[in-house]
């Protein structure tokens, strides 16, 4: 029996496993040093056939936290700005998501609202967040962090003060759909586990 309780907890980390997704961080380095004007729509490749289609309410601008933006991101971090301009940034990609989350911070010092919006593939709206921030120059990475975890994101708005001032925002981190094993596979392994802790026994 005490080998059988060993063999056990192997079953609870096989399952639980399978459900986990590495979360990946985009880079807005790619698009190039700070001051860099970047056309909008644009299209990056994230990685495994995924791409992500990012737009704004036009040309949009490279600015590095300590470098072209005294904000309150961390110190060095790369970072997209709507360049003067108001309206959302938004984000379409070719692939599901199971998680997306970002730093947002207004250009204009002071309390602020913003907004994320996460849509299916079909364009109906899954989920919608409402938050708070201070938008200030402590460089000490306390810019509003939004975040939704929600199966099937296919495309995503952000915007502050319902539209009508411009912001930036960091490098997004998101989540490709979570990986769940087949009934039959589950199944399979139970048993397979089962019979082995039983032989142990």
């Amino acid at each position: 029996m005490r080998r059988a309780r060993l063999i056990m907890p192997l079953l609870a980390i096989a399952l639980v496993g399978t459900s986990e997704v590495q979360a990946q961080v985009v880079d807005w380095s790619v698009l190039g040093t700070a001051y860099t004007p970047v056309a909008s729509p644009f299209v990056l490749a994230l990685g495994g056939g995924l791409n992500m289609t990012t737009s704004g309410p036009g040309t949009l601008e490279r600015r590095d936290q300590g470098n072209g933006w005294a904000g309150n991101f961390n110190q060095g971090e790369h970072l997209l700005w709507t360049r003067n301009q108001s309206g959302p940034l938004s984000f379409v990609f070719n692939q599901a998501l199971s998680f997306f989350g970002l730093n947002i911070q207004r250009d204009a010092f002071g309390l602020f609202t913003a907004v994320m919006e996460a849509y299916d593939g079909n364009g109906g709206l899954l989920q919608s967040l409402t938050l708070g921030g201070n938008s200030n120059s402590n460089a000490d990475g306390s810019a509003l962090f939004m975040g939704i975890a929600q199966s099937g994101i296919r495309s995503l708005r952000v915007y502050v003060d319902n539209g009508n001032e411009d912001f930036a925002v960091n490098g997004p981190q998101y989540r490709g759909a979570v990986s769940v094993p087949e009934p039959s596979s589950v199944v399979l392994l139970l048993t397979g586990l089962l019979a082995l802790a039983m032989a142990v026994a």
